[in-house]
Protein backbone atom coordinates (compact mmCIF):
# COMPACT_ATOMS: atom_id res chain seq x y z
CA UNK A 1 0.00 0.00 0.00
CA UNK A 2 1.61 3.51 -1.00
CA UNK A 3 1.69 6.09 1.68
CA UNK A 4 -0.42 9.08 1.72
CA UNK A 5 2.49 11.61 1.17
CA UNK A 6 3.15 9.59 -2.21
CA UNK A 7 -0.27 9.46 -3.33
CA UNK A 8 -0.30 13.34 -2.93
CA UNK A 9 2.87 13.50 -4.37
CA UNK A 10 1.77 11.59 -7.84
CA UNK A 11 -1.48 13.71 -8.05
CA UNK A 12 0.42 16.69 -8.28
CA UNK A 13 3.02 15.69 -10.45
CA UNK A 14 -0.09 14.93 -12.67
CA UNK A 15 -1.65 17.99 -12.37
CA UNK A 16 2.02 20.03 -13.24
CA UNK A 17 1.77 17.63 -16.32
CA UNK A 18 -1.89 18.71 -17.38
CA UNK A 19 -0.61 22.52 -16.77
CA UNK A 20 1.65 21.93 -18.84
CA UNK A 21 -0.29 20.40 -21.77
CA UNK A 22 -2.54 22.91 -21.43
CA UNK A 23 -0.39 25.68 -21.50
CA UNK A 24 1.54 24.13 -24.42
CA UNK A 25 -1.84 23.64 -26.32
CA UNK A 26 -2.93 27.55 -25.80
CA UNK A 27 1.01 28.95 -26.72
CA UNK A 28 0.46 26.91 -29.95
CA UNK A 29 -2.88 28.57 -30.66
CA UNK A 30 -1.49 32.28 -29.85
CA UNK A 31 1.85 31.65 -32.14
CA UNK A 32 -0.98 30.50 -34.65
CA UNK A 33 -3.18 33.88 -34.48
CA UNK A 34 -0.04 35.88 -34.11
CA UNK A 35 1.85 34.83 -37.20
CA UNK A 36 -1.13 34.11 -39.22
CA UNK A 37 -4.24 35.56 -37.78
CA UNK A 38 -7.37 34.36 -39.16
CA UNK A 39 -6.85 32.96 -43.06
CA UNK A 40 -7.64 30.74 -45.88
CA UNK A 41 -4.02 28.92 -44.72
CA UNK A 42 -5.60 28.60 -41.28
CA UNK A 43 -8.65 26.85 -42.17
CA UNK A 44 -6.77 24.54 -44.18
CA UNK A 45 -4.70 23.66 -41.55
CA UNK A 46 -7.86 23.01 -39.23
CA UNK A 47 -9.64 21.09 -42.29
CA UNK A 48 -6.66 18.75 -42.45
CA UNK A 49 -6.96 17.25 -38.98
CA UNK A 50 -10.54 16.27 -39.01
CA UNK A 51 -10.31 13.42 -40.86
CA UNK A 52 -7.39 12.07 -39.02
CA UNK A 53 -8.47 12.75 -35.99
CA UNK A 54 -11.60 10.62 -36.39
CA UNK A 55 -9.28 7.87 -37.12
CA UNK A 56 -7.33 8.12 -34.33
CA UNK A 57 -10.07 9.07 -31.86
CA UNK A 58 -11.93 5.56 -33.07
CA UNK A 59 -9.21 3.48 -33.60
CA UNK A 60 -6.97 4.34 -30.77
CA UNK A 61 -8.85 7.11 -28.79
CA UNK A 62 -10.30 5.01 -25.42
CA UNK A 63 -7.49 2.06 -26.00
CA UNK A 64 -5.40 3.12 -23.33
CA UNK A 65 -8.12 3.20 -20.88
CA UNK A 66 -9.54 0.11 -21.71
CA UNK A 67 -5.92 -1.71 -21.72
CA UNK A 68 -5.35 -0.18 -18.46
CA UNK A 69 -9.09 -1.22 -16.89
CA UNK A 70 -8.02 -4.85 -18.23
CA UNK A 71 -4.82 -4.48 -16.56
CA UNK A 72 -6.04 -3.60 -12.96
CA UNK A 73 -8.54 -6.76 -13.31
CA UNK A 74 -5.06 -9.33 -13.74
CA UNK A 75 -2.33 -9.45 -11.34
CA UNK A 76 -0.11 -8.91 -14.56
CA UNK A 77 -0.66 -9.08 -18.02
CA UNK A 78 2.09 -9.98 -20.23
CA UNK A 79 4.75 -7.85 -22.37
CA UNK A 80 3.62 -10.24 -25.34
CA UNK A 81 0.07 -9.49 -25.28
CA UNK A 82 0.73 -5.67 -24.58
CA UNK A 83 2.88 -5.47 -27.63
CA UNK A 84 0.15 -7.16 -30.03
CA UNK A 85 -2.43 -5.35 -28.63
CA UNK A 86 -0.77 -1.53 -29.26
CA UNK A 87 0.56 -2.71 -32.61
CA UNK A 88 -2.70 -4.03 -33.78
CA UNK A 89 -3.69 -0.16 -32.79
CA UNK A 90 -1.27 1.29 -34.86
CA UNK A 91 -1.78 -1.14 -37.60
CA UNK A 92 -5.05 -0.53 -38.00
CA UNK A 93 -4.55 3.31 -37.67
CA UNK A 94 -1.71 3.25 -40.29
CA UNK A 95 -4.34 0.87 -42.62
CA UNK A 96 -7.12 4.05 -42.35
CA UNK A 97 -4.74 6.56 -42.90
CA UNK A 98 -3.02 5.39 -45.84
CA UNK A 99 -6.52 4.90 -47.12
CA UNK A 100 -7.23 8.68 -46.62
CA UNK A 101 -4.18 9.77 -48.37
CA UNK A 102 -5.37 8.14 -51.58
CA UNK A 103 -8.52 10.08 -50.56
CA UNK A 104 -7.60 13.37 -50.40
CA UNK A 105 -9.16 14.64 -53.68
CA UNK A 106 -12.29 13.40 -52.65
CA UNK A 107 -12.33 15.74 -49.33
CA UNK A 108 -10.59 18.64 -51.36
CA UNK A 109 -13.73 18.59 -53.53
CA UNK A 110 -16.15 18.11 -50.71
CA UNK A 111 -14.33 21.35 -48.52
CA UNK A 112 -14.57 23.10 -51.86
CA UNK A 113 -10.53 23.97 -52.09
CA UNK A 114 -9.68 25.72 -54.36
CA UNK A 115 -6.50 24.60 -57.19
CA UNK A 116 -3.75 27.08 -56.28
CA UNK A 117 -4.07 25.94 -52.33
CA UNK A 118 -4.57 22.38 -52.85
CA UNK A 119 -1.07 21.86 -53.16
CA UNK A 120 -0.87 23.61 -49.48
CA UNK A 121 -3.57 21.28 -48.21
CA UNK A 122 -1.74 17.91 -49.05
CA UNK A 123 1.54 19.11 -47.76
CA UNK A 124 0.08 19.80 -44.36
CA UNK A 125 -2.48 16.43 -44.95
CA UNK A 126 1.14 14.35 -45.08
CA UNK A 127 2.72 15.66 -41.90
CA UNK A 128 -0.82 15.58 -40.28
CA UNK A 129 -1.57 12.43 -41.27
CA UNK A 130 1.58 10.73 -40.02
CA UNK A 131 1.62 12.14 -36.77
CA UNK A 132 -1.45 9.93 -36.35
CA UNK A 133 0.91 6.86 -35.99
CA UNK A 134 3.52 7.80 -33.14
CA UNK A 135 -0.14 9.46 -31.54
CA UNK A 136 -1.46 5.85 -31.82
CA UNK A 137 1.27 4.84 -29.22
CA UNK A 138 0.84 7.63 -26.68
CA UNK A 139 -2.47 7.14 -26.73
CA UNK A 140 -1.90 3.42 -26.00
CA UNK A 141 0.74 3.77 -23.85
CA UNK A 142 -0.11 6.53 -21.52
CA UNK A 143 -2.21 5.10 -19.32
CA UNK A 144 -0.26 2.32 -18.78
CA UNK A 145 2.32 4.67 -17.30
CA UNK A 146 -0.21 5.69 -14.44
CA UNK A 147 -0.65 2.18 -13.85
CA UNK A 148 2.73 1.50 -12.99
CA UNK A 149 3.40 5.03 -10.85
CA UNK A 150 5.78 6.27 -13.74
CA UNK A 151 4.44 9.69 -13.46
CA UNK A 152 7.56 11.64 -13.23
CA UNK A 153 8.27 9.78 -16.59
CA UNK A 154 5.15 11.08 -18.01
CA UNK A 155 5.93 14.71 -17.59
CA UNK A 156 8.95 14.50 -18.89
CA UNK A 157 8.37 13.12 -21.46
CA UNK A 158 5.49 15.09 -22.02
CA UNK A 159 7.14 18.53 -21.21
CA UNK A 160 10.07 17.42 -23.71
CA UNK A 161 8.02 16.37 -26.54
CA UNK A 162 5.92 19.46 -26.19
CA UNK A 163 8.55 21.88 -26.17
CA UNK A 164 10.29 20.29 -29.41
CA UNK A 165 7.19 20.74 -31.13
CA UNK A 166 6.86 24.59 -30.38
CA UNK A 167 10.51 25.18 -30.84
CA UNK A 168 9.88 23.33 -34.58
CA UNK A 169 7.03 26.05 -35.02
CA UNK A 170 9.37 29.02 -34.02
CA UNK A 171 12.13 27.68 -36.31
CA UNK A 172 10.30 26.70 -39.53
CA UNK A 173 7.11 29.29 -39.28
CA UNK A 174 9.26 32.39 -41.09
CA UNK A 175 10.23 30.61 -43.99
CA UNK A 176 7.35 27.88 -44.06
CA UNK A 177 4.32 29.71 -43.09
CA UNK A 178 1.27 27.32 -42.06
CA UNK A 179 3.55 24.03 -42.44
CA UNK A 180 5.48 24.77 -39.80
CA UNK A 181 2.71 23.94 -37.55
CA UNK A 182 1.97 21.06 -39.40
CA UNK A 183 5.93 19.88 -38.46
CA UNK A 184 4.92 20.83 -35.48
CA UNK A 185 2.10 19.17 -34.83
CA UNK A 186 3.96 15.81 -35.58
CA UNK A 187 7.27 16.42 -33.76
CA UNK A 188 5.26 16.28 -30.43
CA UNK A 189 3.73 12.97 -30.53
CA UNK A 190 6.70 11.42 -32.63
CA UNK A 191 9.09 12.30 -29.34
CA UNK A 192 6.58 11.44 -27.24
CA UNK A 193 6.07 7.86 -28.21
CA UNK A 194 10.07 7.37 -28.24
CA UNK A 195 10.05 8.18 -25.02
CA UNK A 196 6.87 5.84 -24.05
CA UNK A 197 8.31 3.19 -26.07
CA UNK A 198 11.53 3.06 -23.97
CA UNK A 199 9.43 3.46 -21.12
CA UNK A 200 7.81 0.36 -21.48
CA UNK A 201 10.39 -1.54 -23.61
CA UNK A 202 7.96 -2.24 -26.25
CA UNK A 203 8.59 -5.18 -27.98
CA UNK A 204 7.63 -5.06 -31.84
CA UNK A 205 8.62 -8.58 -33.05
CA UNK A 206 5.94 -9.96 -30.73
CA UNK A 207 3.01 -8.82 -33.21
CA UNK A 208 4.97 -11.24 -35.87
CA UNK A 209 4.86 -14.23 -34.17
CA UNK A 210 2.38 -16.90 -34.59
CA UNK A 211 2.48 -18.67 -31.06
CA UNK A 212 1.72 -14.98 -29.20
CA UNK A 213 -1.27 -14.38 -30.95
CA UNK A 214 -2.37 -18.15 -30.38
CA UNK A 215 -2.14 -17.44 -26.83
CA UNK A 216 -3.64 -14.73 -26.45
CA UNK A 217 -6.25 -14.43 -29.16
CA UNK A 218 -9.62 -14.31 -27.31
CA UNK A 219 -8.45 -11.91 -25.06
CA UNK A 220 -7.23 -9.84 -27.77
CA UNK A 221 -10.64 -10.09 -29.47
CA UNK A 222 -12.04 -9.32 -26.27
CA UNK A 223 -10.44 -5.88 -25.71
CA UNK A 224 -10.56 -5.31 -29.44
CA UNK A 225 -14.05 -5.22 -29.47
CA UNK A 226 -14.71 -2.85 -26.04
CA UNK A 227 -12.07 -0.85 -27.89
CA UNK A 228 -14.16 -0.34 -31.25
CA UNK A 229 -17.39 -0.57 -29.91
CA UNK A 230 -16.28 2.66 -27.70
CA UNK A 231 -14.62 3.92 -30.59
CA UNK A 232 -17.84 3.92 -32.77
CA UNK A 233 -19.34 6.50 -30.51
CA UNK A 234 -16.98 8.90 -30.82
CA UNK A 235 -17.39 8.64 -34.19
CA UNK A 236 -20.62 10.18 -34.00
CA UNK A 237 -18.92 12.76 -31.65
CA UNK A 238 -16.60 13.49 -34.65
CA UNK A 239 -18.98 13.54 -37.49
CA UNK A 240 -20.66 16.87 -36.18
CA UNK A 241 -17.55 18.09 -36.07
CA UNK A 242 -16.90 17.07 -39.07
CA UNK A 243 -20.48 18.64 -40.85
CA UNK A 244 -19.22 21.52 -39.15
CA UNK A 245 -15.68 22.60 -40.88
CA UNK A 246 -17.15 21.20 -44.46
CA UNK A 247 -20.00 23.69 -43.96
CA UNK A 248 -17.31 26.26 -42.88
CA UNK A 249 -14.86 26.11 -45.82
CA UNK A 250 -18.19 25.74 -48.66
CA UNK A 251 -20.35 28.37 -47.48
CA UNK A 252 -18.49 31.09 -44.79
CA UNK A 253 -15.92 33.50 -45.91
CA UNK A 254 -12.26 32.06 -45.33
CA UNK A 255 -11.06 32.97 -41.81
CA UNK A 256 -14.25 31.82 -40.33
CA UNK A 257 -13.21 28.24 -39.28
CA UNK A 258 -10.08 29.99 -37.91
CA UNK A 259 -12.14 32.06 -35.83
CA UNK A 260 -13.94 29.30 -34.56
CA UNK A 261 -11.30 27.04 -33.90
CA UNK A 262 -9.66 29.73 -31.71
CA UNK A 263 -12.86 30.07 -29.91
CA UNK A 264 -13.29 26.19 -29.19
CA UNK A 265 -9.76 26.03 -27.66
CA UNK A 266 -10.71 28.70 -25.16
CA UNK A 267 -13.81 27.22 -24.08
CA UNK A 268 -12.19 23.57 -24.00
CA UNK A 269 -9.06 24.41 -21.69
CA UNK A 270 -10.77 24.93 -18.60
CA UNK A 271 -12.88 21.89 -19.30
CA UNK A 272 -10.32 19.75 -20.20
CA UNK A 273 -8.47 20.56 -16.89
CA UNK A 274 -11.44 19.43 -15.55
CA UNK A 275 -11.60 16.09 -17.32
CA UNK A 276 -7.87 15.82 -16.23
CA UNK A 277 -8.58 16.64 -12.23
CA UNK A 278 -12.12 16.28 -10.67
CA UNK A 279 -13.64 14.50 -13.43
CA UNK A 280 -11.24 11.84 -13.77
CA UNK A 281 -11.00 10.97 -9.68
CA UNK A 282 -14.69 11.39 -9.54
CA UNK A 283 -15.16 8.64 -12.11
CA UNK A 284 -12.79 6.37 -10.14
CA UNK A 285 -14.70 7.26 -6.99
CA UNK A 286 -18.23 6.63 -8.41
CA UNK A 287 -17.06 3.05 -9.84
CA UNK A 288 -15.59 2.25 -5.65
CA UNK A 289 -19.06 3.06 -4.12
CA UNK A 290 -20.98 1.58 -7.01
CA UNK A 291 -19.18 -1.79 -6.04
CA UNK A 292 -19.39 -1.20 -2.23
CA UNK A 293 -23.00 0.64 -2.43
CA UNK A 294 -25.78 1.29 -4.15
CA UNK A 295 -26.94 4.03 -1.77
CA UNK A 296 -23.06 5.30 -1.55
CA UNK A 297 -22.98 5.42 -5.40
CA UNK A 298 -26.56 7.52 -5.50
CA UNK A 299 -25.35 9.67 -2.57
CA UNK A 300 -21.75 10.66 -4.16
CA UNK A 301 -22.90 11.19 -7.61
CA UNK A 302 -25.52 13.67 -6.37
CA UNK A 303 -23.18 16.04 -4.60
CA UNK A 304 -20.72 15.00 -7.23
CA UNK A 305 -23.38 16.56 -9.89
CA UNK A 306 -24.51 19.18 -7.56
CA UNK A 307 -20.54 20.70 -6.96
CA UNK A 308 -19.44 20.02 -10.80
CA UNK A 309 -22.77 22.24 -11.55
CA UNK A 310 -22.15 24.88 -9.64
CA UNK A 311 -18.68 25.06 -9.96
CA UNK A 312 -18.78 25.14 -13.82
CA UNK A 313 -21.60 27.56 -14.21
CA UNK A 314 -19.36 29.62 -12.18
CA UNK A 315 -16.69 29.30 -14.55
CA UNK A 316 -18.98 29.41 -17.70
CA UNK A 317 -20.20 33.43 -16.54
CA UNK A 318 -16.19 34.11 -15.66
CA UNK A 319 -15.40 32.91 -19.40
CA UNK A 320 -18.19 35.35 -20.50
CA UNK A 321 -17.62 38.52 -17.52
CA UNK A 322 -13.96 38.05 -18.53
CA UNK A 323 -14.04 37.56 -22.70
CA UNK A 324 -13.02 40.68 -23.72
CA UNK A 325 -9.83 40.64 -21.68
CA UNK A 326 -9.17 37.25 -22.65
CA UNK A 327 -9.15 37.22 -26.25
CA UNK A 328 -7.23 40.72 -26.47
CA UNK A 329 -4.45 39.24 -24.43
CA UNK A 330 -3.98 36.17 -25.91
CA UNK A 331 -4.64 37.42 -29.45
CA UNK A 332 -4.78 40.91 -30.01
CA UNK A 333 -0.73 41.16 -31.82
CA UNK A 334 0.88 40.28 -35.19
CA UNK A 335 -1.20 39.49 -38.06
CA UNK A 336 -4.61 39.45 -35.60
CA UNK A 337 -6.37 41.87 -36.57
CA UNK A 338 -9.35 44.43 -34.93
CA UNK A 339 -11.42 41.88 -37.40
CA UNK A 340 -10.33 39.12 -36.43
CA UNK A 341 -10.70 40.24 -32.72
CA UNK A 342 -14.27 40.80 -32.72
CA UNK A 343 -15.06 38.10 -34.98
CA UNK A 344 -13.08 34.93 -32.18
CA UNK A 345 -14.76 37.55 -29.33
CA UNK A 346 -18.09 37.08 -31.11
CA UNK A 347 -18.08 32.82 -31.49
CA UNK A 348 -16.07 32.38 -27.91
CA UNK A 349 -19.10 34.58 -26.13
CA UNK A 350 -21.87 31.75 -27.64
CA UNK A 351 -19.87 28.68 -27.31
CA UNK A 352 -19.15 29.76 -23.62
CA UNK A 353 -22.93 29.60 -22.91
CA UNK A 354 -22.00 25.93 -23.37
CA UNK A 355 -19.82 25.67 -20.66
CA UNK A 356 -21.61 24.32 -18.22
CA UNK A 357 -24.04 21.59 -20.65
CA UNK A 358 -21.00 20.95 -22.14
CA UNK A 359 -19.38 19.83 -18.90
CA UNK A 360 -22.15 18.02 -17.37
CA UNK A 361 -22.51 15.98 -20.72
CA UNK A 362 -18.78 14.35 -20.02
CA UNK A 363 -19.92 13.70 -16.45
CA UNK A 364 -23.19 12.31 -17.32
CA UNK A 365 -21.64 10.36 -20.11
CA UNK A 366 -19.37 9.13 -17.86
CA UNK A 367 -22.17 7.56 -15.04
CA UNK A 368 -24.13 6.42 -17.62
CA UNK A 369 -21.04 4.48 -18.16
CA UNK A 370 -20.97 2.92 -15.09
CA UNK A 371 -24.97 2.14 -15.19
CA UNK A 372 -23.59 0.06 -18.42
CA UNK A 373 -26.70 2.37 -20.75
CA UNK A 374 -24.59 2.37 -23.51
CA UNK A 375 -27.34 1.84 -26.37
CA UNK A 376 -28.95 4.82 -24.64
CA UNK A 377 -26.21 6.79 -24.56
CA UNK A 378 -25.43 6.16 -28.17
CA UNK A 379 -29.09 7.07 -28.97
CA UNK A 380 -28.81 10.35 -27.28
CA UNK A 381 -25.59 11.09 -28.97
CA UNK A 382 -27.27 10.16 -32.44
CA UNK A 383 -29.89 12.45 -31.25
CA UNK A 384 -27.28 15.34 -30.50
CA UNK A 385 -25.57 15.00 -34.31
CA UNK A 386 -28.80 15.36 -35.85
CA UNK A 387 -29.97 18.10 -34.21
CA UNK A 388 -26.36 20.18 -34.39
CA UNK A 389 -26.13 19.07 -38.05
CA UNK A 390 -29.67 20.64 -38.95
CA UNK A 391 -29.18 23.75 -37.14
CA UNK A 392 -26.32 24.60 -38.85
CA UNK A 393 -27.39 23.07 -42.39
CA UNK A 394 -30.92 25.26 -42.04
CA UNK A 395 -29.26 28.57 -40.24
CA UNK A 396 -26.05 28.71 -41.79
CA UNK A 397 -27.51 31.30 -45.21
CA UNK A 398 -29.29 33.71 -42.73
CA UNK A 399 -26.51 34.15 -40.38
CA UNK A 400 -22.67 32.56 -39.76
CA UNK A 401 -23.32 31.94 -35.94
CA UNK A 402 -25.51 28.71 -37.18
CA UNK A 403 -22.26 26.93 -35.98
CA UNK A 404 -22.31 27.65 -32.63
CA UNK A 405 -25.75 28.26 -32.16
CA UNK A 406 -26.19 24.36 -32.77
CA UNK A 407 -22.84 23.69 -30.87
CA UNK A 408 -24.82 25.28 -27.91
CA UNK A 409 -28.28 24.03 -28.39
CA UNK A 410 -26.92 19.95 -28.75
CA UNK A 411 -25.31 20.12 -25.93
CA UNK A 412 -28.09 21.77 -23.85
CA UNK A 413 -30.24 18.76 -25.17
CA UNK A 414 -27.82 15.73 -24.22
CA UNK A 415 -26.83 16.97 -20.87
CA UNK A 416 -30.77 17.31 -20.14
CA UNK A 417 -31.48 13.94 -21.76
CA UNK A 418 -29.23 12.25 -19.89
CA UNK A 419 -29.88 13.95 -16.67
CA UNK A 420 -33.59 12.44 -16.49
CA UNK A 421 -32.65 9.57 -18.27
CA UNK A 422 -30.38 9.21 -14.73
CA UNK A 423 -33.30 10.52 -12.25
CA UNK A 424 -36.16 7.91 -14.19
CA UNK A 425 -33.34 5.13 -14.12
CA UNK A 426 -32.10 5.78 -10.69
CA UNK A 427 -34.32 7.80 -8.20
CA UNK A 428 -32.33 9.67 -5.68
CA UNK A 429 -29.55 9.95 -7.55
CA UNK A 430 -30.03 13.82 -8.63
CA UNK A 431 -32.01 16.81 -7.65
CA UNK A 432 -33.93 17.89 -10.07
CA UNK A 433 -35.68 21.26 -8.96
CA UNK A 434 -31.72 22.07 -7.93
CA UNK A 435 -30.96 21.01 -11.60
CA UNK A 436 -33.22 23.40 -13.34
CA UNK A 437 -32.84 26.09 -10.81
CA UNK A 438 -29.00 26.27 -11.81
CA UNK A 439 -29.07 25.73 -15.13
CA UNK A 440 -32.24 28.70 -15.39
CA UNK A 441 -30.22 31.08 -13.50
CA UNK A 442 -27.00 30.27 -15.96
CA UNK A 443 -28.45 30.42 -18.67
CA UNK A 444 -30.35 34.01 -17.68
CA UNK A 445 -27.29 35.36 -16.49
CA UNK A 446 -25.42 34.62 -19.32
CA UNK A 447 -28.00 36.26 -21.97
CA UNK A 448 -27.76 39.09 -19.86
CA UNK A 449 -24.18 39.00 -20.23
CA UNK A 450 -24.11 38.77 -23.84
CA UNK A 451 -26.28 41.85 -24.08
CA UNK A 452 -23.96 44.01 -21.77
CA UNK A 453 -20.89 42.72 -23.71
CA UNK A 454 -22.56 43.70 -26.90
CA UNK A 455 -22.85 47.01 -25.77
CA UNK A 456 -19.56 47.94 -24.66
CA UNK A 457 -17.62 45.20 -26.80
CA UNK A 458 -16.24 47.82 -29.35
CA UNK A 459 -15.12 50.10 -26.75
CA UNK A 460 -13.43 47.80 -24.99
CA UNK A 461 -12.01 45.61 -27.89
CA UNK A 462 -10.22 48.94 -28.71
CA UNK A 463 -9.22 49.75 -25.87
CA UNK A 464 -5.21 49.22 -25.43
CA UNK A 465 -3.35 46.24 -22.88
CA UNK A 466 -2.99 48.94 -19.54
CA UNK A 467 -6.28 50.73 -20.04
CA UNK A 468 -7.93 46.84 -20.39
CA UNK A 469 -5.56 45.92 -17.04
CA UNK A 470 -6.68 48.53 -14.99
CA UNK A 471 -10.00 47.25 -15.46
CA UNK A 472 -10.07 43.74 -15.73
CA UNK A 473 -7.55 42.82 -13.26
CA UNK A 474 -9.18 43.91 -10.08
CA UNK A 475 -12.29 42.56 -11.31
CA UNK A 476 -10.67 39.43 -11.34
CA UNK A 477 -9.31 39.36 -7.94
CA UNK A 478 -12.69 40.42 -6.45
CA UNK A 479 -14.73 37.55 -8.53
CA UNK A 480 -11.56 35.17 -7.95
CA UNK A 481 -11.78 35.90 -3.82
CA UNK A 482 -15.43 35.52 -3.81
CA UNK A 483 -15.28 32.37 -5.93
CA UNK A 484 -12.53 30.43 -3.37
CA UNK A 485 -14.44 32.23 -0.35
CA UNK A 486 -17.54 30.39 -1.49
CA UNK A 487 -15.85 26.86 -2.80
CA UNK A 488 -13.89 26.55 0.49
CA UNK A 489 -17.30 27.52 2.75
CA UNK A 490 -19.46 25.26 1.03
CA UNK A 491 -17.19 22.26 -0.89
CA UNK A 492 -13.81 22.00 1.65
CA UNK A 493 -14.68 18.18 3.07
CA UNK A 494 -16.48 17.34 -0.22
CA UNK A 495 -13.51 19.01 -2.68
CA UNK A 496 -10.63 16.80 -0.40
CA UNK A 497 -12.75 13.97 -0.92
CA UNK A 498 -12.90 14.11 -4.95
CA UNK A 499 -9.23 15.04 -5.23
CA UNK A 500 -7.65 12.66 -3.04
CA UNK A 501 -9.58 9.52 -2.00
CA UNK A 502 -9.43 8.25 -5.34
CA UNK A 503 -5.96 8.34 -6.19
CA UNK A 504 -5.64 6.22 -2.68
CA UNK A 505 -8.20 3.60 -4.27
CA UNK A 506 -6.41 3.64 -7.66
CA UNK A 507 -2.68 3.40 -6.52
CA UNK A 508 -3.48 0.96 -3.27
CA UNK A 509 -5.12 -1.45 -5.82
CA UNK A 510 -1.94 -1.56 -8.01
CA UNK A 511 0.91 -1.29 -4.57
Amino acid sequence: MAEPSKQIKYTGILLIAQFLLKSSSLLKQVLLAFFLGISAHVDLFIAAQIVPAIIASVIAGGAGEILVTRFKDKSSVSDDFIAIFVHSIVFLTIILSVIYWFSLPIFGNLFEIKNDQLVIFTEISFYVIISRIPAAYVSCLRHLLYANEKYKSYLYASFFSELLGILAILFFVNELGIKAFAIGFFITPLVNSIFFIRFHRLKFLSFLKINTWRKHFNEWTSIMSQTLNLGAQTFINYLSTFWERTLCMRYLQPGFLSALNYSKSLTELPRMAFLSSVLTTSYIEQIKRKEDSQQEFLRYSNKIETFLSEISSIMQLALMIFAPFIVVILFKRGAFDDEAVLLTFTIFQILSVGFLPNLMTNFLSRTMYIESQYKTLFKITVLRFFIEMGIMSMVIFYTPYSIPIAIVTSKFTGSILMFFYLKKLRPGIFNVSRFIKIYTIAVLASILILYVNSIISMNVLNMNLAELMLIYIPLGIVFLSITIIWVLKRYKTEFAMISLNPFKRFVKSRS
